[in-house]
């Protein structure tokens, strides 16, 4: 389980430690158990661009 969710092996999350301990972890199998192998520090983020007007507005506001 990885933060209180089932992950098949080879599942790939982002297991938080703590309160601020963060890093992506892959389940593997070691000696008949399941365990987490840590694959990188940090985890993956999205952001949220703001959106630009489309370039037909942007034209018709340019005075001429």
């Amino acid at each position: 389980m990885g933060n209180g969710k089932r992950i098949k092996e080879g599942g790939v999350v982002c297991l938080q430690i703590g309160s601020s301990t963060r890093y992506l972890a892959r389940c593997e199998r070691n000696l008949n158990n399941t365990s987490w192998k840590k694959i990188a520090d940090g985890c993956p983020t999205a952001q949220i661009l703001p959106l630009s007007p489309p370039a037909s507005a942007a034209m018709s506001q340019i005075p001429g």
